[in-house]
């Protein structure tokens, strides 16, 4: 009978011993795989910025280094060449002006012809408009800067606008006569002709009325008129904008002509003209304003038509 064998039982592994062997093989893995250095990616970095930051300095140096030899060979070109000299100035000069001058083609033709024509020449126009104005208005030296600031714009600026001046008169003041001292010295000097628009007491609420009316008097005489245009603060609704066509420097049809706009009120007298100009603007603002014509509207018109004022 074979001898009897002892059976013997080995227990089940433990879970956790299982699973902390797994953990360790996942550590050794996780430890054999490269890792980024975050220190080596920053030295990279500022590698890079200081190879940039060289290569700026050198294209700098580069640029410095060009100018210096530049100079150099300049001044060996220059030195001991007076004629070079000069003409490297009138080079520079007519690069600098030439936009100056070629800005302004038709007032340089406009004085030209005037002074090549057989009429009188510029400053001869200037000089006995001047003369004339002082027997007329002996001690009004400002007026009569006023009025040939008029003269030399239609003259030396033809396509600028209207030479547009507005006066302020006392109610007691001899108009009547000023208008005729005017017209003559315009008559005289300019060639101009006299016309007139007198405002009606009513007002003047139509802008295309009041537009065409002022364009047949202007058109009568090709523009060569100073036309006077009596009690502008009578003009109601939208027709005081008729006013900054006929300045405007674009818009004017006839832009060689002479406006005189008058406002009638007795806060004018005797102002000096930087009272005058401030006077006749907030009055303006002040009489044209409405429902229709709002201030912020006004305020553009004002400051075309008062450029040049005077009181009376």
């Amino acid at each position: 009978m074979p001898p009897k064998r002892k059976l013997t039982f080995e227990p089940p592994a433990d879970e956790e011993s299982n699973e902390s062997t797994d953990d360790s093989e996942e550590e050794k893995r996780r430890s054999s795989r490269p890792r980024i250095n975050r220190v080596n990616v920053n030295r990279s970095r500022q590698v890079e910025s200081d190879d940039e930051s060289e290569e700026e300095q050198n294209w700098f140096e580069w640029i410095i280094n060009s100018y210096h030899e530049f100079s150099n060979d300049m001044k060996e070109c220059l030195e001991n060449r007076p004629f070079v000299n000069i003409a490297v100035v009138l080079l520079i000069f007519l690069v600098i002006y030439s936009p100056i001058i070629l800005a302004e083609p038709n007032s340089i033709n406009y004085y030209h012809r005037i002074q090549k024509s057989s009429g009188p020449k510029l400053d001869e126009v200037l000089r006995g408009f001047s003369n004339d104005f002082e027997k007329i208005f002996p001690k009004n030296d400002y007026f009569k800067a006023v009025l040939l600031s008029a003269v030399h714009k239609i003259l030396i600026h033809p396509d600028s606008g209207a030479a547009t001046i507005t006066i302020g008169l006392s109610k007691d003041y001899d108009y009547s006569s000023l208008k005729n001292s005017l017209s003559k010295l315009f008559s005289i000097h300019l060639k101009y002709y006299m016309k007139n628009y007198v405002i009606p007491n009513e007002g003047e609420t139509n802008e295309v009325t009041f537009y065409k009316t002022i364009m047949n008097l202007l058109g009568s005489v090709n523009g060569r008129s100073i036309l006077f245009v009596d009690g502008i603060d009578r003009l109601e609704g939208r027709a005081p904008l008729t006013l900054q066509t006929l300045s405007d420097e674009d818009a004017a049809k006839f832009k060689n002509s002479v406006l005189i706009l008058t406002v009638s009120d007795d806060s004018f007298k005797s102002l000096d003209r930087y009272k005058c100009n401030k006077e006749i603007n907030e009055f303006l603002v002040k009489t044209w304003k409405s429902e229709v014509l709002l201030e912020d509207q006004i305020f553009p018109i004002v400051s075309r038509i008062t450029k040049l004022t005077v009181c009376f």
